[in-house]
This record gives structure tokens, sequence and C-alpha cells, in this order.
């Protein structure tokens, strides 16, 4: 064979054949005797053809540049370097895409502050007009940066010549305002809607369309709230920390639409700029991103002056008091948790335009994580913050805590620096702008630099207890296989407590070394300082067998020329390289995790393949021909030994899956690649119908994407989930199963695929569903609850996540029932219990009816500023619906409610909380009702 169109026919060819022989099986058995005999044709192939060699595939990067030469020639002549300067400064105009408010406060906070002017830049911010286009006006060179619409992604991703800069709202408060309630999302399907064309309230139409297949009539925003109190329009696109607050003082009637409840979800106030300026001065770029988050920071600390500079110096359409109510409810979408002002997610562009495509019929296609990158503005050093950088300013070199000799690692020679630590430290030191400086020490030494709370890298360093008193670890980069090499072939260990009474030896002060010292004290331990020395003390009879990282044993293997030792063991853990830094430099720490994870997954695979290489097959002359031959046949024979071995191995396999109604998934793609007949027979599908199928589409209800990813790092990491799933039948038929997802790692101990093995037990829910459910308003009741507090405290403390308990009480509800009868009453219950089903939605939520008029919530918030915000906006949103009580001071129904926020570390039963969270209720009440009090309990206090 001359070419690799020769080779890929014989590839073929061998397929056909090999199909045709084993046509009859449709089993999962069938499969595996098909890739073996591919295998093996695949081995006779290469051994027999000394034409082809298979090297390691070169992966190229994709060209960091975004714009060609004919992109750069429609570009106006116009640009920053033409303009005057005055005072030195740099004259920036920017746009924004509503009027004038608290919205856009990072902008006027870096005007005012002089965080611009810090920076050479002087900036004016524009007043809005309507029929604004962000491309049209950043092309001609009017503007240099606009506050988009999130179409703009849309743009982007095809390619149109701008670039995001950074996000003003990690995700959007924009809602539909409607005149009352809506129980179903078909309602919107033919009412008049105005917005302002905005990405998650299209998405929103379009999901109501494809519930009644009718459309919308939707005008553009005129940015008059005036057109929704005059019921213009049935609904009205509005920010959640504006008009409800207008609407409430001028005592106007409203419902909220958040599109968030339904699934849909965005970033907002994104700021973009034209390609050409990122090209001619990313600094300045860089610059204006860097004082717009800091004027951001210091607007969200000193609200009430940024609001005064706001209405001194332009033109506003708000009170006072509107844009400090504004402030307040905006914090939690700029910065839902610290350091996150104005960040971009390359994963959540990838789901936002992923909708777009499903929902908007967008022709975007799915793009890679390297194009997203492209279209995202970064300058070097971007991603890191202020106090980051002056590190670096002050540090520009960071000795590494590196070993001399552990290669494939990190080691020197030739007096260079070498492995795989080493090229991906080359790759950081090239974003950071720095340089890495490594020491010529054994690993024995380097250990002893762990306790000196010095400010340098550990390039290649596996997590201990002891090291984490001391380091702070990044995520790991590579996990190898933890194994035992031996020249002997009498058996494989899996139990390393047969090794008692034998020496192995290991690498002073190595993670090998802590294991079995934690794991096996008693077995005898030979300490040597690399894996050469290890594997020659086994050769010298000093040990039974050297343990450690396969990589590092297969590299002394090749290069020391010892062709005798066979890997004889392996341990369920695995080598997790990380870096680490002293936990007395938490800024180095961060600028490390930050610059590892700059490294794209095309560079990982390309380092990866780098150290660990497919191995070459060399030419051989006529006579090794023979000798091959020989070593085939015999292989052919071993091989069919072998299957039959399989063959009985798998049919009691398929028996016993058979019987759990088993499928086989891919963890990435979630989509089904196996499936027996017990499943078939139990989900109504026919096994073609399910094969490739994502698995989740079976499911009964929508799992939020936080959740399944979740699942999935639990699975990557190893470890088995358990959990009660509803599903949905082909016919609608509604069933449910006690599933076990089983990962399956392949040989580098990674997980690819996952076996998922189940129960049914419908009728054991239907029982329990009818002894947990209050039958009233469908939540869950009071036996359920005394049931479920104390599982989840446990689970907060084992988790170690915050836990919220919420107790709720509907005000004078005893006059709803005197004065318009129990059934009124009943229907008030069944209205409030749906308005807290869609306040607390996602999976993790439970609600409970705990008796009349009284209900709990327990749930989970990262931090006190959440929790308050969410039930202080529940609190509105029942106020709002305006059910009739004109009995209560306020005439229509309100709720009143306690709340409490556990850290992990508390110590509380779930008696004692209970008490604490009645208090607290209590304290509502007597302070006027339709409120809320709240205690965060952190330890015992």
């Amino acid at each position: 064979m001359e070419s690799k169109t020769d080779f890929f026919q014989f590839f073929a060819f061998a397929g056909i054949a090999t199909s045709a022989l084993f046509r009859p099986l449709s089993n999962p058995l069938s499969r595996n005797l098909f890739i073996a005999y591919i295998s093996l044709f695949l081995l006779i192939f290469l051994v027999l053809n000394p034409l082809i060699v298979f090297s390691s595939v070169n992966i190229e990067p994709p060209n960091s540049s975004t714009e060609s030469s004919n992109e750069k020639s429609v570009f106006p002549s116009h640009s920053l370097k033409s303009k005057q300067f005055k005072n030195g400064l740099k004259p920036i105009k920017v746009m924004v895409n509503w009027n004038h408010q608290f919205q856009f406060a990072g902008f006027y906070a870096a005007i005012a502050k002089g965080f611009y002017r810090q920076k050479g830049l002087d900036v004016e911010v524009l007043d809005w007009q309507p029929g604004y286009k962000d491309f049209q006006h950043l092309s001609s060179g009017g503007i240099d940066f606009s506050v988009a619409q999130n179409d703009s992604l849309l743009e982007l991703a095809k390619g149109a010549p701008f670039k995001l800069v950074m996000a003003n709202f990690q995700y959007s408060p924009l809602v539909l305002l409607s005149h009352k309630p809506i129980s179903n999302l078909s309602e919107l399907s033919g009412a008049k809607v105005m917005h302002n064309g905005s990405l998650q309230i299209r998405t929103l139409l379009q999901k109501a369309y494809l519930k009644t297949g009718i459309f919308s009539d939707v005008e553009p925003s005129s940015g008059s709230l005036q057109d929704f109190i005059e019921k213009k329009v049935d609904f009205y696109g509005a920010f959640n920390t504006n008009e409800p607050f207008i609407l409430q003082r001028k005592k106007v009637p409203y419902s909220v639409i958040d599109p968030k409840i339904y699934g849909v979800q965005s970033y907002d106030g994104l700021v973009i700029t034209r390609s050409e300026l990122v090209v001619e001065q990313p600094q300045l770029v860089s610059n204006f991103r860097d004082a717009t988050i800091q004027g951001w920071s210091y607007a969200l600390d000193q609200p009430e002056e940024i609001v005064d500079y706001i209405i001194e110096h332009y033109k506003t359409h708000k009170t006072k008091e509107d844009m400090l109510n504004e402030a307040k409810a905006i914090a939690q979408y700029v910065q839902p948790s610290p350091g996150m002002i104005g960040q971009i997610d390359v994963n959540k562009l990838e789901t936002i335009l992923s909708d777009a495509r499903k929902y908007l019929q967008s022709d975007y296609q799915p793009l890679s994580e390297q194009f997203l990158k492209n279209f995202i503005f970064s300058n070097e050093t971007d991603f890191l913050s202020t106090k980051e950088k002056a590190f670096l300013k002050n540090n520009p070199v960071i000795y590494l805590g590196n070993a001399s000799d552990w290669q494939p690692f990190d080691y020197i020679e030739d007096g260079n620096y070498k492995g795989l630590a080493a090229d991906y430290l080359k790759l950081m030191a090239s974003k950071l702008g720095i340089e890495f400086k490594p020491r010529n020490n054994l690993w024995s030494e380097v250990t002893n630099l762990i306790q000196q709370d010095q400010p340098i890298v550990f390039p290649a360093i596996v997590k201990s207890t002891f090291r984490s008193q001391h380091l702070y670890f990044t995520d790991p980069y590579v996990h190898l296989p933890f194994v035992l090499a031996s020249y002997r072939k009498d058996g494989f260990i899996k139990n390393f407590g047969r090794l008692m009474g034998h020496t192995v030896s290991v690498i002073n002060k190595s993670w090998a070394h802590d294991y079995f010292r934690e794991n096996y004290p008693n077995i005898q331990l030979l300490l040597v300082d690399t894996a050469k020395h290890g594997l020659q003390s086994v050769l010298e009879r000093k040990s039974l067998v050297y343990a450690g990282n396969l990589g590092a044993i297969n590299y002394a293997l090749k290069h020391e020329g010892l062709t005798d030792f066979n890997i004889v063991g392996r341990a369920e853990q695995s080598y997790q390289l990380s870096m680490a830094v002293s936990k007395e430099y938490p800024e180095l720490f961060s600028i490390i995790q930050k610059a590892l994870s700059q490294i794209t997954h095309l560079e990982r695979e390309h380092l990866y393949e780098k150290w660990f290489p497919i191995t070459m097959v060399n030419k051989f002359d006529s006579q090794q021909f023979w000798q091959v031959i020989a070593l085939l046949l015999s292989v052919i024979i071993g091989i069919s030994l072998f299957l039959a071995v399989v063959l009985k191995r798998q049919s009691y396999i398929n028996s016993i899956y058979e019987l759990s109604l088993a499928t086989t998934i891919d963890l990435k793609t979630l989509k089904i690649s196996s499936v027996s007949d017990s499943f078939c027979e139990l989900s109504g599908y026919s096994r073609k119908e399910l094969i490739n199928k994502n698995y989740l589409e079976l499911s009964k209800n929508k799992i939020p994407q936080e959740q399944i990813q979740q699942v999935q790092e639990l699975l990557a990491s190893g470890k088995t989930w358990k959990g009660d799933f509803p599903a949905i039948r082909k016919d609608g038929e509604e069933y449910w199963v006690a599933l076990t997802m089983t990962p399956h790692k392949n040989f580098f101990n990674q997980v690819n695929k996952v076996v998922i093995t189940r129960y049914d037990i419908t009728d054991r829910k239907r029982v329990e569903q009818v002894s947990i459910t209050d039958e009233l308003t469908g939540l869950l009741n009071r036996r359920k609850f005394n049931e479920t507090l104390p599982i989840e405290i446990n689970r907060a403390h084992r988790e170690k996540t915050n836990l919220a308990l919420i107790m709720l009480d509907i005000d004078f509800f005893k006059s709803v029932n005197d004065e318009y009868g129990h059934d009124i009453g009943d229907e008030v219950l069944i209205e409030i219990a749906t308005s807290l089903n869609s306040y607390f939605h996602r999976a993790t939520d439970m609600i409970f009816r705990i008796g009349g008029e009284e209900f709990m919530v327990i749930t989970h918030f990262d931090n006190l500023r959440s929790l308050e915000v969410h039930i202080n906006n529940l609190l509105i949103y029942v106020r709002s619906l305006g059910i009739e009580n004109r009995q209560a001071p306020l005439k229509v129904v309100t709720l009143s409610a306690g709340a409490i926020l556990c850290y992990p570390e508390h110590k509380m039963s779930a008696k004692e909380l209970m008490k604490n969270a009645d208090q607290l209720l209590y304290k509502s009440k007597n302070a006027g009702r339709n409120t809320f009090h709240y205690s965060v309990i952190k330890h015992n206090d």
C-alpha cells in the first residue's frame, strides 16, 4: 500500500468482510467480536506493511485572528489613531441601549471616580435613541463601544467583524410584564407583545408558538412604560430591576413572566467593539474594560453617590427613589458571586447559541471552543484581576518547585527544562508575560519546600492530605493509572494487601510513598529517587514491585531498554497531576489556576500526544516477516480462545443486563449506545428508536443544566450515582425507575461511558405519592417534611453547601374563609402553592404544605443577598396577584416569612431549625405582616 487511500480501502474491505461474518448476531457480543477481529486485521496490516508508519496526529490550533485581509478592507478609514487627543486623553464614545439609569452604572462610576482617566481615556456616554443599530453605528466609526442587544451574539457567531468585550449582567433581568397572571405559556400566542427584540424574549415567544402554532403580535419597544399602563399592549418587555418599582408606586396592577422560569437564559448588557480597534489598540480595549469593571465595583458599594451623579449629569426618566430601588435589585445580576463582574464563559455562550439554533431556526452552526474564544476580546492577561496583575508586575520571575529527573513530567536534560508540565508552563508563561524559572532538585528535596511558604509553583504534584495543609491545588490537568511494575508474570494484583511480607519500591516522599504509608503501613518500602532506580531495584531483587504512575513507568522502560517488565497491579485511585502554590500566596494560586484554564482542549490534546505518543512501527526484513507470521498465528489462536471465554462471560452479563433493564450511554453526549430488550419493552420504544437518542428525552421533567453537569462531573470522577427517575413511555404514560449509573473507565482511567441499570418502582411511587402529598395543593405534606429535613441537613454538611429553610404563612387567612367561604379559601391555597412552585422551581427545591395556611421551603442559596432578593420578589409577586381579602390592611392576600440560611458548619438539629424559623415568622407577623425576617447560622450560634 503506497497511500492513505490504499489504507482506507483495506480497512473498508476488512470491515465488510467481518460484518458479513457476524451479520446474524445483533447483541452486544457481536459488536465485541466485530471490534476484536477488526483490531486483528489492523494489527496484521500494520505489521506486514512497512511503508505505513503511524505517528501522533498533528493538530493545528485555529488561527487566532478572526479577520482576513478581505475583511479588513471593508472597515472605514476612521480609527482612534486619527482622533485628536485633548489633555493627553483618548476620546471614547459609548452608546447605551436604553435611557440613562443605574443599569449602566459601571460607565458612570468609572467617569465620576476618574477610573477611565487613570487609564488615559476620556469617555463620553451618549444618549440612547430608538432605532439605534449596534453594528451599523460601530462600523461607521462614530461609536467606539456599544451596549448591544443579545441578538448581536448571532451576528458574532456568523463572523461579523466585532468583538465581545464584557457582559454587564451575568444573567438577564429581562422579563415580560402582563396585566394579569398567566397559567400557561400558550397565552402569549396571538397576544400583543412589545419588546426590544431581545434573544430571550424571542425564544420565549417561539416556545409559546410551538405549543399553539399561533404567532404573537410583536411591536418594537417605544421605551415608554405608559404603553403598558394604558393597556395598548398585552405584554411589555421590561427589566425586573426597573419597571416593577414604577408600577408599584403608581399602584398599577401587573404580573411578571420571567423567561428563566421557562428555561430561557442569557447574558445581558453585552459590550461590543470593532475588531479593527482590537487589532490596532488592544491595550486601549483592555483599559476600557478594566476601568468599567472597577466602576461597577464602586457603584455596587456606593449606589447613592452614583445615583446622584447620574441625576446631575444625565437626562433621566426616573426618580431617585426608583433608581435606588434599581441599584438594590441589580447587584445580583451584575455580580452573582465575587469576582464575576464582566466575565464571559465560553460554555455558556455555546448554550445560548444552541438554544437560538433550536428555537429561532438561526443558521448559526455549532462552533468550536476556539472559535467562540476568538470573538471574545482577550488581551494577554486580560483574564486577571487588578491585584493579580500587580502581583505579576512585582514578581516577573516565578520559581518552580520542580524535580530534575521526573520524566516525562518535569526534568532537566542538557541544562534545559523539559516534560509535560514544562510545556504547560511555557503556554502559561506566554499568556501571563512572565518567566518560570526551574530548579535542579531531586523530588525528595522538592518536598522540603512545601512547608516553607515561598512564592513558588509546584508544577507536577499530586494532592494528598498532608500537602493540602500547606498548598492550594489547581484542577488536575492529567490523570494516569497508579500501577505496579515487575518482571514477574504470575497473576494480577488487585488488592495491594497481598504485598504484605514483600518489599515495594517507591519514590521517596512521592504521592505513592504517602499512599502506602496511609493505607498499608505494614508493607516494607524501599525508598528510591527516580522511576528508573525503582525499576532497577526490582531487577536487582531488592524489591518485588515498583509502584508509580503508568506514564513515568512507560517512559523509563522505553528509554532504559527494559523489556522484561509487566504491569502486574493497579489501584482504584489514580495519579491526578495538578499544580500547587503555598496558601500564603492566594493571588499567585488564582493566577496559576486561571492561566491553566486558558489552555484550550486542542492544546491539551497536543501535549498529551506529544508525551504519550503512539508507538511507531519500523521496517523489517524477510526473516522478521516469517517470525511475525508465526507470532500472528499464535495471536489468532489466543484471541479465538479468549473470545470463547468472552462469549460465555458476555452471555452472563447480558442476562444480568436484561434483568436490570440496562442501557449504556456516552457520558459526554448522553446518547444511548446500547439497550436491553427488557428496557425496550418497559419504555415502549424499539431498539432502533432508542439508539443515539438523548437519554434525557425519556425524562418526564426537564432537568436543569446545572444538575446535569453535576451528575456528569460526579460520574467523570469515577463515582456511582443513584436515584429515582420519573420517565415517560412512548405512549405518554408516566413510570418511575430506581437508577444506578455506573461509570466505566478506559485504559487511561478516563470515564467514556456509563452503564445504567434500573428497576421499575412505579407502583411504589404511586403509593408514596398518596402518603406524602397534600391532596389539595399537590405539594409535599408535613409527614414528608419531617422525613426530608434531617436528610437535607446531613446532605448539606456532606456536600458543604448552604441550606436555606423558609417558613411562609398567608396573612389574615381566617378572614378569607370567614368572608368568602372555604371553597374560595381552597382556591387561594392552590394559587399560593402555584406561585411557590414558580419561584422555587430548581430540581433541589422542595415545597411543603405543613398545615392550614403554612408552607415550608427547603432550598439552597450561595449567599444571604440572593436569599433576601428571592423572598422579597416572592412577597411582591404574591401581593401583585391582587387576590381580594377585604379584611386585610392592603385589601389583598399577602405572605409573611421567616428564613434561615445555614452554613455547612452549623450543628443545629432539624427540631432547632424549625423552632428558629417559627420564631422568625412570628417576628414578621408582629411587625405588621407582608414582610420577612431572617437569620444566618454559621456555627452553633
